[in-house]
């Protein structure tokens, strides 16, 4: 794996946050993200925020050469995250969650926004689907004609504005239909990763090409994958 593959194409890594870790070196959180973890009041929702920012910190710090605790992140509230560190030119992040999988977007060639979704149906899904799209995306949800198939194009929408979101990024919205994620054409793609999920990501640079690779991966795999990125934060 090399950063230099990350100029014209995002990276994207799947990985399980729902199963047991042994090989994971938690150490190299900061006392800020140990802290922000703590204000977490169910194991489950703790759990998931060390293994999602523990992962992201491996993942730079391979494509950055660099120990995982060395890998300085933002963490200023409306602002997009940046990787505040990184060797140039800058490698970009996004990161999302859903369930039992975290998806993780990196690339070189400019901003960019990822989000996953796990597609389930709920009861008011109509309304919430009037509430949030326009236009466009919300011709893509209604004119389904099984209730399977409104399910599907809803998470498909609402992973595309997420994502388009967060490349720009907006940050939360009081009136999400004003944004229309159709409109960014090219710089918008859905990401097949796992059955019974949604995936979308946006890019800066709409020739961006997307490379999706092994995964959903365990953190243990996956630090299996990164061994020289795990030893350096062991040092």
């Amino acid at each position: 794996m090399h950063a230099d593959d990350l100029m014209r194409s995002a990276h994207i890594w799947i990985v399980r946050i729902d199963a047991s870790y042994q090989s994971l070196p938690l150490h190299f959180l900061t006392a800020g993200e140990h802290d922000r973890a703590a204000r977490y009041r169910l194991e489950k929702e703790y759990r998931s925020f060390v293994l999602r920012r523990s992962v992201l910190r491996l993942l730079l710090g391979s494509y950055a050469g660099i120990s995982p605790g060395d890998v300085f992140l933002s963490a200023v509230p409306g602002e997009k995250p940046r990787f505040l560190n990184s060797p140039t030119p800058a490698i970009h992040y996004s990161t999302s969650s859903s369930d039992a999988l975290a998806v993780f977007a990196i690339t070189r060639s400019g901003s960019v926004g990822v989000d996953i979704e796990s597609v389930r149906a709920f009861e008011d899904l109509s309304d919430v689907a009037h509430d949030v799209f326009a236009g466009e995306e919300l011709a893509t949800i209604v004119s389904e004609r099984t209730e399977a198939a409104r399910v599907r194009a809803f998470f498909s929408a609402w992973t595309r504005k997420e994502a388009v979101l967060k490349c720009e990024g907006k940050g939360v919205l009081t009136n999400l239909r004003l944004v229309n994620a159709l409109e960014r054409g090219e710089g918008l793609r859905d990401v097949n990763v796992v059955k019974g999920y949604a995936c979308a990501l946006a890019c800066e640079e709409p020739s961006t090409q997307v490379t999706v690779l092994e995964g959903p991966l365990t953190v243990d795999e996956l630090v299996r994958i990164l061994p020289g990125t795990v030893e350096a934060a062991a040092v």
